[in-house]
């Protein structure tokens, strides 16, 4: 769809923006769209892309024109955060306040910059996200010291620093929010934080709450008791101005569930945790901030009482229910709760001994985090990573078997078939730590988005490095280097005969996978062929004529 590019029509591109708009009304999320929307949407939110960039680049754009498109321009960029595309929501929130900025449209850079922060926050970008964030927190404070945008600026930069583990200046921000949100007329309040007080103020407990109860379970003894008390205080405060918010009182109850488990007492968190969550209506208001955060506290609490099967049944829900409910920082939440369950239980078997010591309940759980992954991910949506597994067990016996009667391999070279197998159903897991609207964008990306979809690489070792795979960790960390040192994160040029196989299988099942959203899938004999040309460039020449043999006696 051509959009209005470079044009300083102030009124062409309104009409542009609000004709968006129209075709996206009734829309649902992207992850449900069907690939006739998602195509449509995708070229859509280029144009808006391009044309921003456009007029971003232009040195005649008069500063009218850019406070004239702005209030359309940030509901159409509300609308793809709403749709779920935190990536490019946030690249275009930053980028009209950074021309705001510099033109020194303050009041309108702190809307956009704290809207960017927002994104940046929930795609765990915390980096990021606090630079915009002071930004927007500097440019607001020059248009009037209490300015009503700074409840909600001082509140995001909590969080980012609550993330971070700054915790009193966490709590600094938090007060100072309430402090705002309390001087503040109501109608200032929605128009300037798109909510009401008695929301707001309760989700600023809450995280005051919360805050209290990571630093009791960093204490011990009068402290940790003081700390406790202090969350149950807030607690009851919540509980009083918030009774008619949903989102609020979905938070009240899961933290009651909280308080109880850092007091030690179990049995009666479990208890009460269970009864909300039976009472709860899966499709009331309340249901998406109450059900993944309860089963993400529940495996906790089992893990805690040493019950692994319990650990692992209330993280697979839990993973489910984000998906469900398209809650990104949950997502991420439930997500390191389940890697650290996992680490917790399976850490103490497999260091040193490796993939022969995973007993069936963390192959459940592995298969779950790779179930979350291919539906995160619609590149890896189709058995992607499954697939890569079973090539790389195929291969793996074809180049056994062809070394059978010769001199024994280098060390380097010799081949684990099991952790072959292994390696290559996780070669991809790191991507669980990336944004799904990163993953899945089909238009060109950013010098900033590939550094982060590279960083699934890196990403993947920690993860199986603190699951105690240290040979898991080596392979994966290799999947996406080639020997002429083109490739990614290290650029190196020797790989170990095992990495190269996660490589080529990787590459090969990437090019004939169906349905993939950014590229048609190529034929075998067109995918050989560009392997096979890329053979000793990028690519192991043992492993490539292997995988040759394998296909063409797979096919006679």
């Amino acid at each position: 769809m051509p959009g209005p590019g470079g044009s300083r029509d102030a009124r062409e591109w309104r009409r542009f923006l609000r004709s968006t708009l129209r075709k996206w009304r009734g829309q649902t999320l992207l992850r449900a769209m069907d690939r006739n929307a998602f195509d449509a949407y995708s070229d859509e939110s280029w144009a808006v892309q391009e044309g921003v960039a456009a007029f971003a680049d232009s040195r005649t754009v008069s500063d009218a024109f850019i406070l004239d498109i702005t209030p359309s321009l940030m509901r159409l960029i509300g609308q793809m955060y709403a749709f779920g595309d935190d990536i490019t929501a946030f690249l275009l929130a930053r980028a009209l306040g950074d021309l705001q900025e510099d033109r020194g449209l303050d009041e309108a850079a702190a809307r956009s910059l704290q809207f960017a922060g927002r994104c940046a926050r929930v795609m765990g970008f915390y980096g990021e996200a606090k630079v915009v964030l002071e930004r927007a927190r500097r440019c607001a404070q020059r248009t009037a010291p209490d300015h009503p945008i700074l409840i909600e600026t001082h509140n995001l930069l909590g969080l980012v620093c609550h993330f971070t583990e700054r915790l009193d200046e966490a709590e600094a921000h938090y007060h100072r929010s309430l402090e705002l949100l309390d001087r503040c007329p109501a109608v200032a309040v929605r128009h300037h934080a798109w909510a009401s007080k008695s929301r707001l103020r309760g989700m600023r407990l809450t995280n005051l709450l919360d805050l209290h109860l990571v630093r009791a379970r960093q204490l011990a003894g009068d402290a940790r008791t003081r700390e406790i008390a202090t969350a149950r205080q807030l607690h009851d405060q919540v509980r009083q101005g918030s009774r008619a918010e949903p989102a609020v009182m979905g938070l009240y109850d899961a933290n009651e569930g909280e308080i109880l488990f850092v007091e030690g007492r179990l049995g009666e968190a479990k208890a009460l945790l269970l009864q909300r969550m039976r009472q709860c209506d899966p499709d009331s208001p309340m249901a998406s901030h109450l059900l993944p955060p309860t089963n993400r506290l529940l495996a906790q609490i089992a893990a805690e009482e040493g019950d692994e099967a319990e650990a692992y049944a209330h993280s697979r829900e839990g993973l489910q229910l984000s998906l469900r409910y398209a809650n990104s920082m949950e997502e991420g939440l439930i997500v390191e709760t389940t890697l650290n369950i996992m680490g917790r239980f399976m850490r103490p078997r497999v260091a040193g001994a490796g993939v022969s010591a995973v007993g069936a309940q963390e192959r459940k759980v592995i298969q779950n985090l790779v179930l979350l992954l291919e539906s995160k991910d619609w590149y890896t949506g189709n058995n992607h990573s499954r697939a890569v597994s079973r090539l790389c067990r195929t291969l793996g016996y074809h180049l056994q078997a062809e070394a059978e009667g010769r001199p024994p391999a280098l060390p380097a070279d010799k081949l684990d078939v099991e952790s072959l197998e292994m390696a290559g159903l996780l070669h991809d897991i790191g991507k669980l730590r990336i944004p799904w609207s990163l993953l899945n964008k089909r238009n060109p990306l950013t010098g900033f988005e590939q550094g982060i979809l590279q960083s699934h690489v890196p990403e993947g070792v920690n993860i199986l490095r603190h699951l105690g795979f240290e040979e898991l960790a080596r392979l994966v960390e290799e999947h996406h280097e080639k020997l002429d040192g083109s490739g990614y994160p290290g650029r190196r040029r020797q790989l170990s005969l095992m990495g190269a196989v996660i490589a080529v299988a990787d590459a090969f099942e990437a090019m004939i996978t169906p349905n993939r959203r950014y590229a048609q899938p190529k034929k075998l004999a067109a995918t050989l062929a560009e392997l096979r040309g890329l053979s000793g460039v990028h690519y192991d020449p043992r492993v490539v004529a292997a995988l040759e043999r394998q296909m063409a006696a797979r096919h006679h």
